[in-house]
């Protein structure tokens, strides 16, 4: 097939590309930026258009078979940036119409494990169990769902759509999960919080990649699955905070021995932070060290049961952990210094 990818030059839309390519189909990049050297696009075809805007949509989606839709802006911050609403939700509802106007029966959406979590932990949750909380733990979070909602509630006998949710994406070219942990960090020290006993899944872009390449291949207007959300997930569980300390570890970042900040501690200084930046009326452009949101990340039990990827879509992560590590080591090393810590 010929398959659009919207945001196909970041983490997770590059990995979709290259994915799509060793299956034999024909991916077209549909993302804002220009590709840079380094980047191992090919010879692919690339349309610079942003999904805020219809007209663009169209001229990228013309000759289009399938379309996965990437393209997202991932930001933490305390307020309510006007742009997460834009491009999360809007640029969800441009692109399912650019599809109907382009007649593409295909749209897989790229969505977020952030959509079902609350404060309370989840175990092993499945698609069926999910509950969408009462309120998001994040704006990020609230304006997932309604790009999800909107591309679930699309589906009809025109137009195909699933959605992918999962948590702590990874891999080489990361300007979320690492930069944030490293963020929270004195120095070069990474002190746990709390007894490390908590479990979630982080997830190597190629292999989320690989689901939704999966899930373009398999998808057609009417399909029983059509319109609903598959979790997709990564090896064995871990503890977020171990994970990301020994991947950082060949930077020169280290854990000390017997050091823990209590949760208690870390709760206390998460809600003086978030209360210094909103009285001093900095919520919508500064990042915290901690926030409330970080800090249950790190300490709570957030882990999805993949089972119907499997069952449905024939999903297995096609590379093992010990070469998702390694590889995504050898990209930090080689960028070492150039990390975005989001600090300043």
């Amino acid at each position: 097939m010929k398959v659009g990818v919207t945001g196909g030059l970041g983490l997770l839309g590059s990995a979709v590309v290259d994915c799509l390519a060793d299956r034999g189909h024909t991916p077209v990049v549909i993302d804002l930026a220009v590709p840079e050297s380094g980047l191992s696009t090919g010879a692919v075809d690339h349309v610079r258009a942003d999904v805020r805007f219809p007209q663009q949509l169209d001229r990228a989606f013309q000759g289009l078979e399938a379309v996965i839709h990437t393209a997202s802006l991932i930001d933490l911050h305390l307020g309510q940036p006007a742009s997460l609403f834009d491009i999360n939700v809007t640029g969800a509802k441009n692109v399912i119409e650019a599809c109907r106007r382009a007649a593409i029966p295909r749209l897989v959406h790229m969505s977020s494990a952030e959509v079902i979590s609350g404060a309370e932990p989840l175990r092993g949750v499945t698609e069926d169990q999910a509950v969408i909380p009462a309120e998001q733990l994040t704006y990020y979070g609230a304006a997932k769902l309604g790009g999800e909602m909107a591309v679930l509630a699309a589906a009809d006998d025109q137009l195909g759509t699933c959605a992918m949710r999962g948590y702590g994406l990874y891999g080489v070219g990361d300007n979320t999960v690492v930069p944030i942990f490293l963020n929270t960090l004195p120095g070069k020290t990474a002190i746990p919080i709390g007894d490390l006993s908590a479990r979630t899944d982080m997830v190597f872009a190629p292999n989320m990649a690989f689901s939704l390449v999966l899930a373009a291949e398999q998808l057609e207007p009417g399909v029983a699955w059509s319109g609903t959300p598959f979790h997709i997930t990564d090896h064995e569980t871990v503890n977020v905070q171990r994970f990301l300390a020994d991947l950082v570890a060949p930077l020169g970042y280290r854990t000390p021995d017997r050091v823990r900040v209590p949760q208690s501690v870390a709760s206390s200084l998460a809600r003086f932070y978030e209360t210094r930046y909103r009285l001093s009326r900095m919520e919508r452009f500064a990042r915290p060290v901690l926030t409330v949101h970080k800090l249950l990340l790190s300490t709570t039990d957030y882990w999805l049961d993949s089972g119907r990827a499997r069952t449905v879509l024939g999903y297995k992560p096609p590379v093992s952990r010990a070469d998702a590590i390694a590889t995504t080591q050898e990209w930090l090393l080689a960028t070492a210094g150039r990390v975005d810590t989001g600090k300043g």
